[in-house]
């Protein structure tokens, strides 16, 4: 090969590598408070520390080059942010390689600026830096907004975020700005998902739940692409107020900017489809929400995480909620419907009660019916009567049963006025499968044996075992269940002792479902 073409070659895959996979630098501010007159917000300090966290786990930012500032005035954060971009500019002078600075703010905002801890940041100075600053690639997420009760919005007024210029062209090289709303809107957060909607959905997406293409990659447009669905649709269901993301791109070159790559962390949670709804990530404690998925379009969601413990909540379109306690491991851990069980709410999910309660174990069951079966008799076709039973379902899984029956018989050789009446315990195993509970379980009982005249046989108290399989049709709080069972029962006959009968049954039943703390 000339060396001329070598030397160009190796010239231009320098400059792809460079494009690539610039050396990261990151300002994460988190402010509560404002100036005095504002009111202390709840989650602008904890939605800093959430994308500090994104991204030194899952975007490259070491974490001597990612600052998080928290609850500091506009000089600190303004002296940080030029340190910061000179440490970058001398990273690129030692290594060649491009360099990408991010912006990320939580907090009050005012007409012409931030509000941070008594003092004021000016929108024009920060899109000034934004605009000029010697970094190869500047991006801006602006999380700016008002206050309330359950919904709360920061800051008091409503004030102009940048101006919005569309431009499809996402590049690499230049500067993008992403807000949480227009100039006329406010930007809300939630007591329900303990944040403010636009970095919750930052979050998800840059844990995996952006990336539509499904290729490990998040990128930018992928980010604002989801970012803006969910959040105006999440803002419009919960508050009735519209919350439009906006941004701006100024960005030259080739190729799209990655933010986080999924294949970073060392565990993957895949939880299959369920039914359509929404599942939110948490910690093992409860108290924080990683991040949030949809289920929708029978498509699996994906979440990146270290290894360890997590708690999963799933709310159905229709408002149910269930709950998973899991532990991922290295590489893929996946759930299915069989991990979730109910939970009780102290309020409902609109009102912020979705996360302040404990979860239920136990999911009962209880139910009467129609039950028919063979009777034990010499020459008894049937039995026929009622039953009454309580299912004790445990994480949608294991179940325990007690049930009670009373059937009748039409005479038969020399019994008459047949009846018995029976109590039976036993175990079984429970899979939710689309729309249906199916179940396998196993039953031993006691029987008494009554007639109202017999002869020189007598029938006495009796024992009976069997298995058993089932379905149920959920309906809202109520069900509908058939169930059939084969086994043995065995009794002891004057003249003949101790006697076993085949014996089968079926029966039909209604019930209600509801959970007890």
């Amino acid at each position: 090969m000339p060396k001329k073409i070598l030397f160009f070659l190796l010239i231009f895959l320098h400059t792809v590598a460079a494009n690539a996979n610039p050396d990261r630098f990151a300002l994460i501010i988190g402010n509560n408070k404002g100036l005095e007159s504002n009111p202390v917000l709840n989650y602008a300090q904890n939605d800093a520390r959430k994308i500090y966290k994104l991204l030194t786990e899952l975007g490259e930012f070491e974490p001597e080059n990612t600052k998080l500032l928290l609850e500091k005035d506009s000089g600190i954060i303004w002296n940080t942010l030029l340190a910061l971009e000179k440490k970058a500019v001398a990273q690129k002078a030692k290594t060649g390689q491009n360099t990408l600075l991010l912006i990320y703010y939580s907090g009050h905002a005012g007409k012409n600026a931030l509000y941070l801890n008594g003092t004021t940041l000016s929108f024009k100075k920060l899109h000034n830096f934004l605009t000029s600053s010697a970094s190869d690639v500047r991006l801006a997420f602006i999380d700016s907004c008002h206050s309330g009760e359950i919904i709360s919005a920061k800051g008091f007024s409503r004030g102009p975020q940048f101006k919005i210029n569309v431009n499809n062209s996402i590049n690499s090289k230049g500067y993008a700005i992403i807000t949480s709303s227009t100039a006329n809107e406010l930007s809300q957060e939630s007591k329900a998902i303990r944040g403010a909607f636009f970095t919750h959905q930052l979050a998800s997406a840059l844990r995996g739940a952006g990336d539509i293409s499904r290729d490990g990659n998040v990128t930018l447009q992928e980010v604002y692409k989801y970012v803006y669905s969910r959040t105006l649709s999440q803002t419009v269901e919960s508050s009735g107020v519209s919350q439009h993301p906006m941004y701006h791109f100024e960005l030259k070159g080739q190729g799209d900017i990655i933010l986080t790559k999924t294949d970073k962390s060392s565990a993957r949670i895949k939880v299959n489809y369920i039914d359509k709804g929404r599942i939110f990530l948490m910690d093992a404690i409860g108290d924080n929400i990683l991040a949030e998925g949809w289920q929708e379009d029978n498509l699996p969601t994906l979440f990146s995480v270290p290894e360890g413990a997590y708690i999963l909540y799933h709310v159905t379109n229709t408002g149910e909620v269930s709950y998973a306690e899991i532990k991922a491991v290295k590489g893929l851990t996946v759930i299915d419907q069989d991990s979730f069980y109910s939970v009780n709410l102290t309020a409902p999910v609109a009102k912020g009660g979705l996360f302040k309660t404990s979860p239920v174990k136990w999911s009962n069951r209880a139910g009467a019916g129609f039950i028919i079966r063979n009777g034990p008799l010499e020459g008894m076709k049937s039995a026929k009567g009622a039953v009454l039973y309580y299912r004790g379902l445990y994480k949608n899984s294991l179940e325990l049963i007690i049930k009670n029956s009373l059937l009748f018989a039409a005479d038969a050789g020399i019994s008459t006025g047949y009846k018995e009446f029976g109590f039976y315990g036993g175990i079984g195993r429970v899979w939710n499968i689309y729309h249906l509970i199916l179940r396998l379980e196993i039953l031993i009982g006691f029987e008494e044996i009554l007639q109202s005249q017999t002869d020189k046989k007598r029938y006495t108290s009796g024992f009976a075992y069997s298995a058993g399989a089932g379905f149920e049709i959920p309906l809202d709080n109520a069900f509908i269940s058939l169930d059939g069972g084969a086994g043995m029962r065995f009794f002891k006959v004057a003249d003949k002792g101790i006697v076993n009968r085949f014996d089968f049954q079926s029966f039909l039943s209604v019930g209600w479902r509801f959970d007890i703390l």
